[in-house]
């Protein structure tokens, strides 16, 4: 157990919602559609769920929870939240140049 909180940390609110939008919107460009079709396409099996997708479409999960929950995600006003999948992934995604 102990191992497993070893690699929790705590991030700001604002600044896991902004790089939970900017790995969403880097996925995005790169498959040219957005996250809701490319869920509805892995859930109708029109799309391969490959690790970057699972990993895209958790990132899209994670900021449509965060942004629903507003103020509950953060109950202590601190201004942060536990990691998102993005901390895991994001450097790992190729980049083009």
């Amino acid at each position: 157990m102990a191992r497993l909180a070893s690699h929790w940390r705590v991030v700001p609110r604002e600044k896991q919602l902004a790089e939970l939008r900017a790995n969403i919107q880097e996925m995005e460009a790169r498959y040219e559609c957005t996250s809701e079709r490319m869920w509805h396409a892995v859930i109708a099996g029109t799309e391969r769920e490959t690790d970057e997708i699972c990993l895209w479409l958790m990132d899209y999960y994670r900021l449509r929870e965060l942004q629903a929950r507003g103020d509950a995600a953060d109950p202590n006003g601190t201004g942060a939240t536990p990691l998102s999948t993005s901390g895991a992934w994001a450097g790992s995604a190729p980049r083009e140049s």
